[in-house]
């Protein structure tokens, strides 16, 4: 037997999902972080099953250039304007923890693939948000991998 919830089906880009891994699942309350190694190990495992289907995506700049757009979008569409001002617990870490690894996995992922000056903007960003926010801890690991 299988379940399917679609209360928030729609349609989309299907590298939207594939780079939940990368940016810690934006749109969930249960956002902790992620062991370093996983989140590529689980992109790959969702290139290899989406090659399956959209033979496009086996070709890796496509899949890379997708993903990375993805990310973007992601990263923005889940960023709080009001987290400037203040902090909130959203869940099990707060909105600040979240933005701050998001900010710094997006560094690493834009400069891995191939983009620079996005990689900078971020790095530059993740230091003033450092600076401006050294009262936040880092977010933890879920707890199954500590």
């Amino acid at each position: 037997m299988w379940l399917l919830d679609f209360e928030w089906a729609e349609i989309r880009h299907a590298l939207i999902d594939g780079a939940f891994p990368w940016i810690h699942v934006p749109s969930c309350w249960c956002v902790n972080r992620l062991p370093d190694d996983l989140p590529d190990l689980l992109v790959g495992i969702y290139w290899s099953r989406l090659a399956e289907g959209i033979p496009e995506a086996a070709e890796d700049r496509h899949f890379h250039d997708g993903l990375v757009a993805a990310s973007v979008v992601g990263f923005a569409s889940n960023t709080c304007s009001d987290v400037f001002e203040s902090d909130r617990r959203w869940g099990i870490s707060t909105l600040r923890q979240r933005n701050l690894l998001r900010v710094r996995i997006f560094e690493r992922t834009a400069g891995a693939h191939g983009y620079p000056a996005i990689a900078d903007a971020c790095g530059t960003l993740g230091e003033q948000i450092d600076t401006r926010w050294s009262d936040v801890e880092p977010m933890p690991i879920y707890p199954a991998f500590r």
